[in-house]
């Protein structure tokens, strides 16, 4: 059973997930994939976070063009072997890790939010004066 602790990561993980966000960003920008749920589509790579051992990665998408992104995440999860083998060919790590591709959620979330603070019962509270609010 594998121990899961609350310690930050390390500045060697930060700077290891940084150099694969930008590797993963270059390789999806040419998109080499002949996956039809691939092509034709502008994702973005959000954020890789990296294990202590640097042998997997979580990498986090997010779809631009407006696509299912579950049905991306699927077929990008089919191909994980071919990205694996192209991130071992632009990188010089000893091992290329293991990849889990999964969808980035904060800009819904942040839309959520944007949402919330436009709704005129919300504006109709900021509005107020400190001393109406009390």
């Amino acid at each position: 059973m594998a121990r899961r602790t609350n310690k930050p990561p390390t500045q060697r993980q930060l700077r290891v997930g940084e150099h694969l966000r930008h590797t993963l960003s270059e390789i999806m920008k040419h998109n080499v994939f002949r996956d039809p749920e691939l092509i034709n589509t502008n994702l973005t790579v959000t954020e890789v976070r990296t294990s202590p051992d640097l042998r997997n990665s979580t990498v986090y998408i997010a779809n631009l063009t407006g696509g299912k992104i579950e049905s991306i995440i699927s077929a990008l999860n089919k191909i994980k072997p071919f990205i694996r083998y192209q991130v071992a060919n632009k990188t010089n790590l000893r091992n290329a890790p293991n990849f889990k591709f999964e969808a980035d959620s904060t800009f819904q979330y942040s839309e959520t939010i944007n949402k919330l603070l436009h709704d005129p019962h919300v504006a109709q509270d900021l509005r107020k004066k400190p001393k109406e609010r009390n």
